[in-house]
């Protein structure tokens, strides 16, 4: 008799009865290579917390930025930073004292916000330098 994990099945997850939770959960998990997981071991290495952890890492400068922002932002912040976790190419590669960086732009309230982020593709974690309007930003960021 095969060795289960506890909550995995050994099964295929097409195969179990829960069809219509695995799909619901298909959806949520962060990166393909979890999706592929899944697909080809029949259970998750990792929980997609874990997964969603490793890959985005906050600055210290960037934390004191997120905290002064008001509710609503920091709403349209949280899904400018799950597109950036999803997609990290996305952003515009800066040029100069800046090339290192990343910026993701997305408007919230009518206003201009920009994210600017760095990428370790060594272990594929995303760093998020700092977010703000675009006034006076990449003057900020170059004196930090």
């Amino acid at each position: 008799m095969a060795a289960r994990a506890a909550g995995f099945e050994t099964r295929s997850p097409f195969a179990v009865a829960g069809y219509a939770r695995f799909f619901k959960s298909w959806l949520r998990w962060p990166s393909l290579a979890a999706r592929l997981q899944i697909l080809y071991l029949g259970r998750p290495l990792m929980s997609p917390a874990v997964i969603f952890q490793q890959l985005v890492r906050q600055t210290r400068r960037f934390v004191r930025a997120y905290k002064k922002l008001h509710d609503n932002v920091a709403r349209d912040v949280n899904a400018a930073i799950k597109v950036v976790a999803a997609r990290p190419a996305i952003g515009e590669r800066k040029k100069g004292d800046l090339a290192e960086l990343l910026v993701y732009k997305f408007h919230s309230q009518n206003q201009l916000y920009l994210l600017s982020y760095s990428i370790d593709e060594a272990v594929y974690l995303v760093y998020l330098e700092a977010i703000g309007s675009h006034e006076n930003f990449y003057r900020d960021l170059k004196h930090s």
